[in-house]
């Protein structure tokens, strides 16, 4: 089930919440320690005016929530609450046993009884998960905060180890969020989502995302599974792109994003999960290279890995950037082509390696700008270019094409302008691979100076048509 954690501070806006998302969602959760205090009296009849199931919660502040009252304001106003018709009650795994509890339980609630770690992913987690349930009638849930790719796994381990129990068991932040959308697979009775504004705990999505871009309620055994690895990578449209193709041709598949930092033990635990396929973005398209058991021509000359297919031997790479780059490239210029066009790359990364190794191929005179000139001459000397130190684009020369392949730019991470300093003429055009926001700091310098701008979406769209063909046979 989707639970839609109702988070506004009177019952009237947490009606409007129900009724914004009520087609996406099966249960909610009132958040009764979000609500005015003048609203604590009504809480009772809030069941009345909704058909949808309710879990009742009111959180303590040092368990994530915003209940500033007394503990025993608090359980007071739980044990009142609850002549309500609340469908089950959150009760945190430190409170003592409640005098109301058997006979609440026995007049057909049931009781939630978790934990929250806001911090990590505790060692002992699946023992504990079994240590929570008081009674045939609790359901043990816990929330924790996964920092790495070692937490995130352990997660899914944890669920798989207590298969067959019933529980709420889910890893909060960006590096969560993959047993958010996962839920179902891993065994749990519901995931938390929150509305668009507002989060009851880090890393909720919206219903409506969940359900139009995830397909969160079509997730069964039989769904197969794809991703991108990244850091960051919360940013990325590529579900938007591989998830509509799929609801396009008919394919039971799920396709969502993992922030990772370790991606050798991330790719055995995926390949042993059953995952087919991956697309891969920074700053891991150089560093999965030697953990594949085969790959493409492309990949083994630009020295770069942006996509991952599950085969019997392993992860077979391919490299699909090239072709991305290319395709709105020579549609702007048409019959002209590339050969002999001067072209100012900026950036001596992953994503670099792959622009230049395309526009050698296509005949274009390159020079590599980079803050690191190390990394600019060791880049252009593998491809038999030439390399300069990038000083904010004072010292650049004018270039037929400009093409900036850095981070700098990508929303939210890395605000800028890699180039501020760069006088354009109105004459180049100018390409930028990032994708997040469509328009970059750097696009919109040279729009505003009359230049031709290409955007990063152009490119994610191209390449992510040839990623979806490796993985499904089938067209975008």
């Amino acid at each position: 089930m989707i639970c839609l954690s109702l988070t506004g501070a009177s019952l009237k806006e947490n009606l409007s919440q129900i009724e914004r998302y009520r087609e996406y969602i099966q249960i909610g959760e009132l958040r009764a320690d979000f609500l005015r205090p003048e609203e604590y009296a009504s809480i009772t009849d809030f069941p009345e005016l909704t058909d949808l199931p309710l879990i009742l919660t009111i959180r303590k502040r040092c368990d994530g929530g915003h209940w500033d009252g007394s503990e025993v304001e608090r359980l007071n106003l739980i044990e009142a609450s609850l002549k309500g018709k609340f469908t089950m009650v959150d009760l945190e795994e430190d409170l003592p046993p409640q005098k109301w509890e058997e006979a609440w339980c026995e007049g057909g609630g049931r009781i939630v009884r978790s934990f929250h770690d806001f911090k990590s992913v505790p060692e002992d987690l699946i023992e504990r998960m079994k240590r929570l349930p008081r009674s045939p009638f609790e359901i043990a849930k816990a929330a924790v905060m996964p920092n790495n790719t070692s937490d995130l796994l352990n997660i899914f381990k944890a669920a798989e180890a207590l298969k067959g129990r019933e529980k709420i068991l889910l890893g909060m932040g960006d590096i969560g969020l993959p047993t958010r959308l996962l839920s179902r697979r891993m065994g749990c009775l519901l995931t938390f989502s929150s509305a668009v504004g507002t989060q009851a705990a880090p890393g909720q999505l919206d219903p409506e995302t969940m359900e139009r871009v995830y397909h969160f309620s079509r997730i069964d055994d039989a769904t197969k599974l794809y991703g991108i690895i990244g850091d960051p990578v919360m940013h990325t449209r590529s579900p938007l792109i591989h998830n509509g193709g799929y609801e396009k041709h008919g394919l039971n598949a799920l396709y969502l994003p993992f922030q990772i930092d370790q991606p050798g033990i991330f790719l055995d635990w995926a390949y042993s999960a059953g995952f087919l396929g991956f697309s891969v973005t920074v700053p891991h398209k150089q560093v999965v290279i030697p953990l594949l058991s085969d790959s493409d021509s492309a990949v083994d000359e630009v020295g770069s890995c942006n996509t991952l297919l599950r085969t019997k031997a392993g992860w077979h790479g391919f490299n699909t950037d090239v072709f991305g780059f290319l395709s709105p490239l020579v549609v702007k210029m048409g019959e002209a082509g590339l050969k002999g066009l001067t072209v100012a790359v900026i950036g001596a990364g992953g994503a670099a390696r792959a622009v230049v190794y395309a526009l050698v191929k296509e005949q274009a005179i390159v020079t590599i700008y980079n803050r690191t000139l190390s990394r600019a001459e060791a880049l252009a000397l593998d491809f038999g270019v030439s390399a300069r130190l990038l000083d904010d684009g004072r010292e650049m020369e004018y270039a037929d094409l400009i093409v900036q392949t850095s981070v700098v730019g990508m929303a939210p991470h890395y605000p800028g302008n890699p180039i501020s300093q760069y006088p354009f003429s109105g004459s180049e055009i100018a390409y930028d691979i990032i994708y997040s926001p469509e328009k970059t700091d750097f696009l919109d310098k040279a729009g505003k100076a009359g230049c031709d701008v290409i955007g990063g979406m152009d490119m994610l769209k191209a390449q992510g048509a040839a990623q979806f063909r490796l993985f499904t046979g089938e067209d975008l």
